[in-house]
């Protein structure tokens, strides 16, 4: 009895372990989303102020070039206008970098929290086959050939073979995402 009672607080604790990590995905996905807008618009932003920048330069070319006698102070200017640009543009370009790489590390955090969801997926399947064995167990009854516990060298295929099933239909009602078994596991027959 205390068996079952800690596989089913397992195959609980198990479930809610899997729906936060759902929900901390899903925040994740949220703010890469937001990120990538955020890159977008800085990219955008800027490329409307290089453009601007080459509209500065020209139209400063064109007044120097039309007015020979300008004066130190415009060209100094003029200079101090260029620097400041070109220096909000480095700035831009390495927020957009940071941000790019912000988004890859929250897509690779992603990944493993869908590894992990994967996993424990796995183990709530195979603790809710113990849990069914268990309680028959409980019951009095015998697993019976509805159920077969796996035994060292056994193999899906030689389970299947000797059961009159195949191997796919035996991953189905298991629920296996590959053919791998192991001594003492619980299969489903029928």
């Amino acid at each position: 009895m205390v068996r079952f009672l800690l596989a089913l607080l397992c195959v609980s604790s198990l479930s809610a372990n899997q729906s936060n990590l759902s929900h901390r995905l899903h925040n994740c996905e949220i703010e890469v989303d937001m990120l990538k807008n955020s890159i977008s618009t800085q990219e955008q932003a800027r490329e409307a102020l290089q453009k601007e920048v080459s509209q500065l330069l020209k139209a400063t070319r064109e007044t120097l070039n039309n007015n020979q006698k300008g004066s130190a102070q415009q060209q100094k200017s003029f200079s101090s206008t260029v620097e400041k640009l070109q220096q909000d543009l480095q700035t831009l370009k390495k927020h957009s970098n940071e941000m790019s790489t912000s988004v890859n590390s929250l897509s690779k955090s992603i990944q493993e929290i869908k590894e992990g969801e994967k996993q424990n997926s796995r183990s709530i399947k195979e603790l809710e086959q113990a849990l069914r064995v268990l309680t028959l167990a409980m019951k009095g009854e015998e697993t019976g050939s509805d159920t077969y516990i796996v035994k060292s060298g056994d193999s899906l295929d030689k389970i299947a073979r000797a059961n009159k099933t195949s191997v796919k239909k035996l991953m189905e009602l298991n629920k296996l995402e590959s053919s791998n078994i192991r001594p003492g596991q619980s299969l489903a027959l029928k």
